[in-house]
Order: C-alpha cells, then sequence, then structure tokens
C-alpha cells in the first residue's frame, strides 16, 4: 500500500484491511522495489507450498483408494476361501465389489463347458433388465472387454438407469476362461481401479477352481461311499 497517509492508526488499518506492506510518500524508489521484490518471492512461496499441499494430499487419497482395493482382496479372498458352497460365495463376492466400488451394480457369469454359454450366477445391485437379457450368454456372441461397449450407452435400460461406465473383465485359468465379471457404474471407473480389478480376477479364478475341485471330490467321495453300502 502506497499512500501519503503516514500516521501509525493509518498503518496498522491499512495492514488490518490485507494490505502485505505499507509505504508512505515521499519513498525511496530502490526501497519500494525492494519491498515489491519480497512480496513476489512470498507470493511465490505460497504457490508453492499450496502446490506440496495438493500433492500430498493428492498421494494421500491414492493410497487410500490403494489400501481400500487391497481390503478388497483380501475380503474376497477370505470368502472363497471359506467352506461355504461356490454359488453364495460368489454372491457375497459380487456384494462386496459392489460396496468397495461403489458401483451401481455387478454381475458374475461363470463359463459352461457343456453349453457353451455364460450363465450368471451372482449379481449386486438391480438391473432386472440386464439379468433378462445375459442370464445366459454364448460364448462368442456378446463382447465383454476391458473396452466400453461403443453401443453401451444407446440402450434404453442403461439410460433409465443412468449408468455411464461398464467394464467386463475375464476370468482366467490357464489360458481358459472360466468366466466373467462386470461392473457397471455411474461414474467413469478410474484406471487404479481398472488395475484392482484385473488383479482381482486372478484372485476370483483361482478360488472358483478351488472350489469347484473341493465339490467334484465332495461328490466323488459321496458315489464312492454309496457304492461300498
Amino acid at each position: 500500500l502506497l499512500t501519503a497517509i503516514n500516521s501509525k492508526a493509518d498503518m496498522i488499518t491499512g495492514l488490518e484491511s490485507g494490505a502485505d506492506d505499507y509505504v508512505t510518500k515521499p519513498f525511496d524508489r530502490q526501497e519500494l522495489l525492494a519491498r515489491v521484490q519480497v512480496g513476489i518471492r512470498l507470493v511465490e512461496l505460497q504457490r508453492k507450498l499450496a502446490d506440496q499441499l495438493n500433492e500430498v494430499e493428492t498421494t494421500a487419497l491414492q493410497l487410500q483408494r490403494y489400501a481400500h482395493l487391497d481390503k478388497l482382496g483380501a475380503d474376497i479372498g477370505a470368502v472363497l476361501a471359506t467352506n461355504e458352497e461356490l454359488s453364495p460365495a460368489l454372491q457375497q463376492c459380487a456384494e462386496l465389489i459392489k460396496q468397495h466400488l461403489k458401483a451401481e451394480c455387478v454381475r458374475l457369469w461363470l463359463f459352461n463347458d457343456e453349453d457353451e454359454t455364460l450363465d450368471l450366477q451372482a449379481g449386486a445391485g438391480a438391473a432386472d433388465e440386464l439379468d433378462a437379457e445375459t442370464r445366459h450368454l454364448v460364448a462368442g456372441q456378446h463382447k465383454i472387454s476391458l473396452t466400453a461397449d461403443p453401443d453401451f450407452g444407446e440402450q434404453a435400460w442403461v439410460q433409465r438407469a443412468g449408468l455411464v461406465a461398464f467394464a467386463g473383465y475375464p476370468l482366467m485359468v490357464e489360458g481358459r476362461v472360466i468366466g466373467v465379471l462386470a461392473v457397471f457404474s455411474r461414474r467413469t471407473v478410474a484406471d487404479d481401479t481398472h488395475e484392482a480389478l484385473t488383479t482381482l480376477t486372478h484372485t476370483l479364478s483361482q478360488g472358483i477352481q478351488r472350489k469347484r475341485a473341493d465339490e467334484a471330490r465332495r461328490v466323488s467321495g459321496e458315489k464312492l461311499r454309496s457304492f461300498m453300502l
């Protein structure tokens, strides 16, 4: 603040009103330039501090998201490690994914070797029209991939539900597709969420395979016991 008013009370009023400095007339040109340079340095320092604070906050949010996604993977693994049968276990997994990702709906299909179809096994979130159209998918006739279907947003039920994002993830075991996980959301799916879900499909695939093997051994044991009786 450059002014001819030079009383102590006026200086205090000026500084309290928001001025960073107070220079009275007559003034020395070199002193004024020096004070301006100090002000410029202070503004630059404040900008750098604000940028650093934003970086810290962004990093903290990313770490929080990573921890959240890691917990989802651990919860899925815990569900699949229980003695519960496959169908209710998959339902719990779908509900966990929906809850953790705040998705609108989640669906899980498993490949039926006999009919060569993907059969809907579990779902969280209401989407009756989706279920009606996709309860049984003929292999090779439906595209479910990481890239959003370009026609996805044009479907009437999608618009009614307010969905904006769709992503599908194949469940693979030894290079063979055993199922598909699909996530539908009212907001764009973040890149780190895509990465986490891609990793999560490995946990799901291995857990499903183990439960199927356990079920096959159980059935085989029951048949053997029945034969021996």
